[in-house]
């Protein structure tokens, strides 16, 4: 459905009572972006919108729900593809996104551990 060069995304994540609670998640497909932000009204409610190449999500007749926030900060709800009639490319985006953190591998200190050098002298 969407073709493009660069692929970027960006949660906002803010504090509430519970711990972190992530406030916005966005994608960006080159000039087109896709985000999942709380409606006005409510900091629980969320809506989807896209920005951009004149592209609108479609809602599913019968599913007029709010939705729920984003999964792990880089997920949307799995409410979205069923709420949404055109969402479904969404899941691609989670895809490469995930696949992409799961190339980055933890090195380590890349100097020795601290060695204790203090030697006891024999008492006389």
């Amino acid at each position: 459905m969407f073709r493009g060069e660069r692929l970027t995304t960006e949660c906002e994540v803010g504090l509430r009572r519970a711990g972190p609670w992530p406030d916005r998640l966005t994608y960006r497909l080159d000039g087109t972006e896709f985000s999942l932000q709380p409606r006005a009204v409510s900091e629980e409610d969320f809506e989807l919108d896209a920005v951009g190449q004149g592209f609108q999500f479609v809602r599913t007749q019968g599913r007029a729900w709010p939705l729920p926030r984003p999964v792990k900060t880089c997920l949307f709800s799995k409410q979205v593809r069923s709420y949404f009639k055109n969402s479904d490319f969404l899941a691609d985006f989670e895809l490469e996104y995930e696949n992409r953190m799961d190339s980055i591998y933890y090195l380590g200190p890349l100097r020795e551990h601290h060695r204790r050098e203090n030697q006891l002298r024999r008492l006389g």
